[in-house]
């Protein structure tokens, strides 16, 4: 793929979920729990899916894919939603006219601004959601955070509507 020939199609927005699973991510994660997890992440999915049919909804593993599986994919994606986690360093290599949409649980809310510099040094939009102490799931099992569909839709399309401000079905 030429990334530098990738065009913004406003008709149909290419929106990306980094998904997080549990696996091993290093020697000193043994037990291979991955945290800050998505609780509701089917549900999210389908919502997006029903209350935005002209977007081309993703969930993907980026761990699960090639290096350059993962530069093609985000190369050619137009929203970019996750978890505060690496993974979203992948929003380097958005497109010039894309946002990123960042989902943080109440633990990590104070102080961790990095992913907002990030789309601010790349000129890409960003929207960024923090969780209450309520959303989050503290097991040693889960990790996972309850984010609430309305809201991130919302905040998913008012992204959206700044890389395609002239579209008016978002």
């Amino acid at each position: 793929m030429n990334w530098s020939r990738y065009r913004l199609d406003c008709s149909s927005i290419s929106l990306l979920i980094v998904s997080r699973r549990n696996y091993v991510t290093h020697a000193r994660n043994p037990a291979a729990l991955v945290r800050r997890k998505i609780a509701n992440e089917p549900q999210l999915a389908a919502t997006l899916r029903a209350r935005n049919p002209s977007f081309r909804v993703r969930s993907v593993q980026l761990e699960r894919l090639s290096v350059q599986q993962q530069l093609e994919l985000v190369a050619s994606t137009d929203v970019m939603l996750g978890m505060h986690g690496a993974g979203l360093t992948h929003a380097i290599f958005l497109p010039d006219k894309s946002g990123l949409v960042e989902m943080v649980p109440s633990k990590l809310a104070a102080g961790n601004r990095h992913f907002h510099a990030l789309a601010r040094w790349r000129r890409i939009e960003y929207e960024r959601w923090v969780g209450q102490s309520a959303d989050d799931d503290s097991s040693q099992t889960n990790y996972t955070t309850h984010v609430p569909t309305d809201v991130i839709d919302k905040l998913v399309k008012r992204v959206a509507s700044r890389i395609c401000p002239h579209t008016t079905r978002l």
